[in-house]
């Protein structure tokens, strides 16, 4: 069996979401979800006492490669470094960088943002990129 495992920081704006869903989720009959509520609002008691807090979530997939090859597909680990270690202020600004194609890094973003490796919002006429991932790869079991 091959994994897909990403690691990645969640926001406090993330973790508030995650605790919506769980309580409307526990409302709803699905008591056994109440253990992973109490470590989110640990996190936001944690957060209180100590300050800026950033969580750490790994997410693991069955590894589809259909779905998932292009994750260590040149363009995308470009992407990626790029965003993780310069101020990047737009995407065709990115584009430049990368010296590709605007709507090409554009539909790659999304797709990242899909999986949560990415964040963009809005900011004005522009899209400010932000990357979440710590790392990811492949485990076999």
């Amino acid at each position: 069996m091959v994994i897909l495992f990403i690691l990645r920081a969640v926001g406090l704006e993330e973790i508030e979401r995650h605790i919506e869903v769980l309580e409307s989720l526990i409302a709803d009959g699905a008591e056994e979800l109440q253990e992973e509520l109490e470590k989110y609002y640990t996190l936001i008691r944690l957060r209180e006492e100590e300050g800026e807090l950033e969580f750490v979530e790994e997410i693991e997939l069955a590894y589809d490669e259909s779905l998932y090859s292009r994750l260590f597909s040149k363009a995308i680990v470009n992407i990626l470094r790029v965003i993780s270690n310069e101020q990047v202020n737009s995407i065709s600004e990115l584009a430049r960088i990368l010296k590709r194609d605007t709507a090409n890094v554009y539909r790659d973003l999304k797709w990242l943002e899909d999986l949560g490796i990415v964040t963009l919002k809005r900011s004005g006429r522009r899209l400010v990129i932000k990357t979440n991932v710590l790392e990811y790869g492949l485990r076999f079991y």
